[in-house]
């Protein structure tokens, strides 16, 4: 038995089909009101759907592509929704304080044996401070603030790993501030930290200092380090965990007779994170103080000191010089996931797409069939007049002769 119904044979049902005709015998004025009826409807011949046995084995393979596309998808969208970095920078102009990074300071040396000696004061000392510059030439340029240093250890500081030194370090007590960029802004604040060498040719000092040869023995064998806590997120933008280091180490060597110079250049990095409205509705912000870059000076400070004796200047104890400042840019990075709202707009158009591809074939396929097994269906409007003409006809005939 074929799966396409002959309509061949049954008239009543191809008359049921006939669209109605009532243009012709409607007057005028009910005629002008189906013009203007905005919920007027065009009638069409009622009939069943026309389905084959291909036909259906393609709505299987349909349902079974879009199915899998939208299961796949979903899983892809939940465990592997890698987002894209927008990155752009923009001048820095805000005036506001910016609170600075956590430091700590320590000085090894010895060859076999690591010495502690960064609470030594008679071999150098090591002060901070919180310095402030006025871009107004009538303010005084002078004002700092000295930042207390405490001695500390690696379990003292939490962001320090397991394995660092036993050894003391140098902590400040207060927190860092930072704001605005020299020669630009009408106040400059930048943290400074300062190396001295014990003045051992000026016993008015009164401070018990080691001899010229000992001191540089002793920086000649060792060097300083400056640890900073490294402020970047433990979770990166991927969503995966990091295991990078908690802070940053900087290596100085001190050299007796230069007066070296550091500059460490620090980028604020504002993060805006979008959700994606599964598991994330609304937009995060973060913002990060991380080292961008670092710039080094040396300096010969007996240039400074022209004319003068080694004893009337306290200039050639001058060991080394660290400052932190803000970058002039602030990088700006925007995470964008794919939302839900994409993921379904894409099944939509995959749909579309595969419905197209299906239809372009069984739709014709299903037609083909149909007009095989009726053959008046092909030419329905034609077929149509025919039969009201043969009505027409058969009136005539039968109407009286005048």
């Amino acid at each position: 038995m074929s799966d396409i119904e002959d309509l061949s044979n049954n008239r009543a049902s191809y008359q049921r089909l006939q669209p109605e005709r009532q243009r012709n015998s409607l007057p005028k004025w009910k005629l002008m009101l189906h013009k203007i009826d905005i919920f007027s409807a065009i009638p069409t011949p009622k009939t069943y759907p026309v389905s084959t046995k291909r036909s259906l084995i393609g709505t299987f393979i349909f349902i079974f592509l879009f199915t899998t596309y939208i299961i796949s998808s979903f899983v892809f969208f939940i465990i592997d929704n890698v987002p894209r970095l927008n990155e752009y920078s923009q001048l820095d102009d805000s005036d506001s304080l910016t609170v600075g990074p956590e430091i700590a300071m320590q000085f090894l040396y010895g060859k076999d044996v690591l010495n502690e000696s960064i609470t030594n004061t008679s071999i150098f000392s090591i002060t901070m401070q919180q310095v402030i510059k006025y871009l107004d030439p009538a303010k005084q340029d002078n004002s700092s603030i000295q930042i207390p240093l405490k001695t500390c250890y690696s379990s003292d500081i939490e962001w320090m790993p397991e394995n660092a030194s036993k050894l003391a370090f140098l902590c400040p007590e207060v927190q860092l501030n930072l704001s605005g960029q020299l020669y630009k802004s009408e106040e400059f604040i930048y943290p400074r930290i300062q190396i001295d060498y014990c003045p051992y040719l000026h016993p008015e000092k009164k401070l018990q200092c080691e001899t010229e040869e000992k001191i540089r023995k002793t920086v000649a064998g060792g060097r300083l380090f400056l640890y900073i806590k490294n402020q970047a997120p433990e979770v990166n933008f991927v969503g995966k965990k990091t295991k990078g280091l908690k802070y940053q180490v900087f290596q100085y060597f001190l050299v007796p007779g230069l007066y070296n110079r550091a500059e460490i250049v620090l980028q604020k990095q504002l993060v805006s994170m979008s959700g994606d409205y599964l598991t994330q509705f609304s937009t995060k912000h973060e913002d990060f103080l991380l080292v961008n870059r670092q710039y080094l000076y040396v300096t010969n400070v007996s240039q400074n000191d022209v004319g003068r004796q080694p004893t009337d200047s306290l200039s050639i104890y001058k060991g080394y010089q660290i400052f932190l400042r803000l970058d002039q840019e602030i990088k700006i990075i925007q995470v964008v996931k794919d939302t839900i709202i994409d993921v379904v707009a894409q099944w939509g158009a995959f749909y579309g797409v595969l419905v197209g591809a299906f239809a372009l074939y069984f739709l014709k396929y299903n037609q083909n069939q149909f007009y095989e097994k009726n053959k008046q269906w092909a030419n329905f409007d034609q077929n149509e007049a025919l039969f009201e003409n043969r009505q027409l006809n058969e009136t005539e005939i039968k109407s009286p002769i005048d």
